[in-house]
């Protein structure tokens, strides 16, 4: 997958007529310009279902992720997921239960990060100052992408 945003806008103010702003009756304009940023992510995806005698299903996807915005040492990240299902009413009947499922999941998500975060960067901002700037939290050449892990249960 291939990213671009590249992005003008203008912040006015005190405007000559308020009920009609317009860039020609505002005593300020300040125009700002976000050039072209770009981002690449390559992925691989993959996933399989098994079933035994029409009452248990297990299945499982596995994703991988390369992404651009990332340092290089970091730049995998990968997401797995497990769900297994037993269909209750093909082992036991039930008077008045037509259907019965218990369900059980367990997934990881993964996410990088906007383009340019893990390097210093110059920012232009709307009074017309330009700054360096370091977005990232930690030491640039350590940034990791974010990852979650949840689990569920449903009867």
């Amino acid at each position: 997958m291939y990213q671009t945003y590249e992005g003008m806008s203008v912040y006015a103010e005190k405007f000559k007529i308020p009920t009609k702003p317009s860039l020609a009756s505002a005593a300020t304009n300040l125009p700002s310009y976000t050039p072209l940023e770009e981002k690449i992510i390559n992925s691989v995806y993959g996933s399989a279902q098994l079933s035994y005698g029409d009452f248990l299903f297990l299945e499982g996807s596995a994703r991988n992720d390369w992404s651009s915005t990332l340092p290089k040492t970091n730049w995998s990240y990968f997401y797995p997921s497990v769900s297994l299902s037993l269909l209750l009413n093909e082992l036991v009947d039930v008077n008045g239960v037509d259907f019965a499922k218990l369900r059980v999941n367990w997934a990881k998500v993964g996410s990088d990060t906007e383009p340019y975060r893990c390097r210093m960067h110059l920012t232009s901002h709307l009074r017309r100052q330009l700054s360096r700037t370091d977005d990232s939290n930690q030491t640039l050449s350590q940034e990791k992408p974010e990852s979650q892990t949840r689990a569920d249960k449903l009867a």
